[in-house]
């Protein structure tokens, strides 16, 4: 089964509107899950972090972006409730033992782990004392999950950077998948004919520009298309229907060519 994650990320701007909007745009879609980012300024920074040193967020101030990225807690406690009633699967990526406590009073039914908390002991303790499924993105280091997705952690990142074709573990995984920063679908198209039966997106409301993931989140309709294309894909991919041709008959047949027997293709059709 292809499973495919809507990260809504920081593309809500902290208005709740366009949270529900994005939730329901990712299903419409074709999502099978909406994932949140469950941190605060606090638990995932503090005022004297430093700078950004690359990526869309470069020269700024880390606990500003966290601080303007961020879903309030009392505004992501009134989505999940209104998600719970809409019916919507979601999940949640925490960023430390504080925020994977106030999930689980939320019964958030799974966890992913970022790419940059692959050494983060605490936090990984915390999930794993959850006993519940862990996704993990390797894009700073592998991991070990339930579910491991190849992951670049560049914004917007290079699909030739995914390094499918030699990756080593992807046979050791089992149940993979990719954290898709790419501007193209074609990386969800060549990770399922691979075997990928995870792909997480971040998406964005259309027009938007401005919101911290704006400069590598796919808006919702072109969203829509990729989940179309990626399922297209693994329909393919998964298939084990091999047809006969309706050309069947079109079979070679003897024949005496100066003596000899020569094969040809049926020689009753018009052309042949």
């Amino acid at each position: 089964m292809l499973n495919i994650i809507a990260e809504i990320g920081a593309s809500h701007a902290k208005d709740y509107k366009a949270a529900q909007a994005l939730c329901v745009a990712a299903m419409e879609g074709g999502a099978d899950w909406v994932k949140l980012q469950t941190y605060t300024p606090d638990t995932i920074s503090h005022k004297g972090a430093g700078l950004c040193p690359s990526g869309p967020w470069k020269g700024r101030p880390l606990y500003e972006i966290y601080e303007e990225a961020h879903m309030p807690r009392e505004m992501q406690d009134d989505l999940i409730v209104w998600m719970k009633r809409a019916k919507i699967p979601w999940f949640s990526t925490p960023f430390s033992p504080e925020d994977v406590a106030w999930l689980e009073k939320r019964k958030c039914p799974m966890y992913k782990v970022s790419s940059f908390d692959h050494e983060n002991e605490p936090l990984l303790d915390a999930v794993r004392k959850t006993k519940k499924r862990i996704i993990a993105s390797d894009g700073m280091g592998d991991v070990k999950a339930d579910v491991v997705l190849r992951c670049v952690s560049e914004y917007p990142a290079d699909p030739m950077d995914y390094g499918l074709s030699m990756h080593p573990r992807l046979k050791e995984w089992g149940d993979w998948g990719i954290s898709d920063h790419t501007m193209s679908p074609m990386l969800g198209v060549v990770a399922i004919g691979k075997g990928a039966t995870w792909i997480e997106k971040h998406i964005k409301l259309n027009g938007d520009e401005v919101t911290p993931d704006a400069g590598f989140a796919a808006d919702c309709t072109s969203f829509a298309r990729q989940c179309a294309t990626w399922r297209a894909a693994y329909e393919i991919a998964t298939s084990t229907k091999h047809a006969k041709s309706s050309l069947a008959v079109i079979v070679p047949q003897p024949v005496m060519f100066d003596g000899k027997k020569v094969w040809r293709r049926g020689n009753h059709v018009k052309g042949a």
